[in-house]
């Protein structure tokens, strides 16, 4: 991650269910389904240079840099067929709501949780009923 990111979530492991139900509304207020997003990857926001200012500074915006897993126009996931595992690809969109504040104190705070993900889909007949999410952004 980048120093001048701000970690959303770290990519290590589900976050608690308060900060989980923060994550998923955050996501979504931002065009983001959090039922896509890889709970083993960081989510965090960086600002990025978008042009230039009067006086040649840069012009910053803050953009949402995350995986999410790739899925077909039937809503199944893709899957990598030599190693097996799921389709993911990094995205990048633009801030339109910031992260809400942490209502807790403490070591809660410190934005070093974050969203989860679903196992891997899988096409083909009768798939999806083996398949059950483990972890992912939109699990209740």
């Amino acid at each position: 991650m980048p120093p001048d990111a701000h970690a959303v979530h770290t990519g290590h492991g589900l976050p608690d269910g308060p900060r989980l139900k923060r994550i998923q509304g955050w996501l979504t207020a931002n065009g983001i389904d959090p039922r896509r997003v890889v709970a083993r990857r960081p989510v965090y926001v960086l600002p990025v240079p978008n042009g230039t200012i009067q006086g040649g500074l840069p012009w910053l915006i803050d953009v949402i840099v995350f995986h999410e897993y790739y899925e077909n126009p039937e809503g199944n996931r893709e899957q990598n067929f030599i190693t097996n595992d799921a389709v993911m690809f990094q995205r990048t969109v633009p801030l339109k709501v910031p992260f809400p504040a942490d209502p807790t104190t403490a070591d809660e705070g410190t934005g070093r949780e974050g969203p989860v993900e679903e196992a891997p889909r899988r096409s083909g007949p009768g798939s999806e009923e083996e398949q059950r999410p483990d972890q992912e952004v939109g699990a209740e």
